[in-house]
């Protein structure tokens, strides 16, 4: 269907798929693709009010709206958030005229786009001779403070087990060695290691024992993936696309955090050891 917008998530892993027109015309698809982590559900602006809007999608990573403009015809006055895409599902002109700015045109072919990184208000008009029509998706950047301090890389300072009946010990060891990676495309990754780990008896890899087999697996966590960080209920979960434990490959590990300057403090929800509740506590700091 012209016009038509659709949204698929990837927050359990990367898929691939193939489009394929099926038809004697030209078929155009554009897909923006939302690399950044989703930010808290209240960063979604009110709903665009007014006829000229028609909402045709709406969920956690913002909304679509349809607008069909007579010649001649206006949106009237509306508000447009930063991190807004317009896209043209017919060719035509418009003309955009900001409170308090020139008014601007623009000549759209079918499939044309633009994008609007700043908050601004407008009215839309028809300035051609036919009707045109326009899909704009808001996709909004939420509160930055916590989403973009966490970006970057980080050192472990210190891994903690805390047990129910409030002792306290020292996980995979005295000062192990580990680094937790966030980007700004919403991608992770984690390293973590005991830094006594015993050295294999063969320079052969393929020629470890059993016992020694365990041993490293028992002494490290590793795995990659997404992540994205929830504010409200102070959480970052890691969606696991590889994991050195296989049965967290395509799993979600959920964290809490607290961040406080260059320190980052993530902690597990609780966990059953031989039966005892117990939670892991990871001080991290932030590498220069």
């Amino acid at each position: 269907v012209p016009g038509g917008v659709g949204f698929t998530s990837t927050a359990e892993g990367p898929y691939s798929h193939r489009v394929v027109s099926g038809g004697d015309e030209t078929f155009h698809v554009i897909a923006l693709e939302l690399l950044t982590p989703p930010p808290a559900e209240a960063a979604l602006p009110a709903p665009r009010s007014g006829t000229a809007f028609e909402l045709v999608m709406e969920n956690y990573r913002g909304r679509a709206y349809r607008i069909i403009l007579a010649p001649g015809e206006s949106t009237g006055s509306f508000t447009r958030p930063a991190g807004t895409a317009l896209f043209a599902v017919s060719a035509g002109r418009i003309s955009e005229i900001p409170d308090g700015k020139p008014s601007r045109l623009w000549d759209f072919e079918t499939a044309d786009f633009q994008w609007f990184d700043t908050s601004e208000t407008l009215s839309i008009k028809n300035e051609g001779p036919l009707p045109i029509e326009l899909i704009e998706i808001e996709i909004p950047a939420g509160d930055p403070s916590s989403a973009a301090a966490v970006v970057g890389a980080w050192g472990l300072v210190s891994m903690d087990r805390h047990f129910e009946d409030g002792r306290v010990e020292p996980h995979m060891g005295e000062d192990p060695a580990g680094r937790l990676v966030y980007d700004e495309a919403g991608r992770m990754m984690v390293y973590l290691a005991g830094r006594d780990r015993a050295q294999f008896a063969s320079s052969v890899r393929s020629a470890a024992t059993p016992q020694e087999l365990k041993s490293a697996f028992d002494t490290q966590i590793s795995y990659f993936g997404t992540y994205s960080l929830d504010e409200q209920a102070g959480t970052v979960t890691h969606h696991v696309e590889s994991a050195w434990y296989p049965n967290w490959t395509g799993a979600q590990q959920v964290r809490f955090f607290e961040l406080e300057g260059d320190r980052l403090r993530l902690s597990t929800p609780p966990i059953l050891v031989d039966g005892i509740e117990t939670r892991v506590y990871l001080t991290w700091e932030r590498l220069q």
